[in-house]
């Protein structure tokens, strides 16, 4: 695990997770004030890793079938 690197600056947003929906967010909230500081942290070793995972995202029942 990653130990985070306490921000010494004022951010106006934090997003905590790398996946689809953080990284959409950032890129709408930045349209729509370029002036924002957007800080995003994550966890796990590389971005995207949870939620955007074809595996994470599959069907419950197509899960029990693969077991």
């Amino acid at each position: 695990m990653t130990t985070p690197i306490a921000s010494m600056s004022h951010s106006d947003v934090v997003l905590v997770g790398t996946g689809i929906m953080s990284a959409t967010l950032a890129v709408f909230l930045k349209e729509l004030d370029p002036s924002l500081k957007i800080e995003i942290y994550e966890v796990l070793g590389s971005e995207a890793q949870e939620s955007s995972n074809a595996w994470n995202n599959a069907a419950p029942a197509m899960r029990r079938s693969a077991s």
